[in-house]
């Protein structure tokens, strides 16, 4: 089934709108128009992944999700949070969100821990670095849909023999920086 992902950041320096919905109210004034405008989700980020992006604490990340998450929630949208950090993953589980969406792949210690016995489902993106933030690295291109296919097959191994079950996971290829 295909779904729309509107796309909210709620950061100082996201690459396509730093700043611009840092506030809650300007977060949900854009998750609402992007909900008119046909998304069937809203995936909220609150710490940039571009490679010169600021790093943000758990406790930022949560205060900056929190309210626009909890304002989202009670009007009955599907909710995903873009997160890498399984103290955020864990409290915006706690929250109600239906999607945890992972520019590492779950593969921060803790976030399987984190998400394992959640409802949430998963979205597992490829990244070729486990850091948070995109690295500038050279990629082959002839490669690059091998590492893909391979760093997926790796994933879903570890994740359902960690007791994630299969029909939680979201595959997601990744862009930009996160393939080279």
């Amino acid at each position: 089934m295909v779904r729309v992902f509107g796309i909210v950041n709620v950061t100082r320096d996201s690459f396509s709108d730093g700043g611009r919905f840092l506030t809650p109210e300007n977060a949900v004034a854009h998750a609402q128009r992007l909900l008119d405008e046909g998304a069937d989700v809203i995936d909220i980020g609150a710490e940039s992944t571009h490679p010169d992006s600021e790093q943000v604490s758990e406790r930022e990340e949560i205060d900056r999700l929190t309210p626009v998450v909890s304002q989202l929630r009670r009007r009955g949208c599907a909710l995903s949070v873009d997160t890498c950090k399984p103290a955020v993953m864990a409290r915006m589980i706690d929250l109600g969100v239906d999607y945890i969406n992972d520019v590492r792949g779950f593969r921060t210690p803790g976030a399987v821990e984190a998400v394992r016995d959640a409802a949430a489902r998963l979205i597992v993106m490829h990244s070729r670095s486990s850091e948070a933030r995109a690295q500038r690295t050279y990629v082959d291109p002839s490669a690059i849909v091998d590492e893909v296919r391979d760093f997926f097959r790796r994933r879903l191994a570890e994740l359902t023999a960690a007791g994630v079950a299969r029909e939680r996971l979201i595959l997601d290829p990744g862009m930009g920086f996160f393939l080279g």
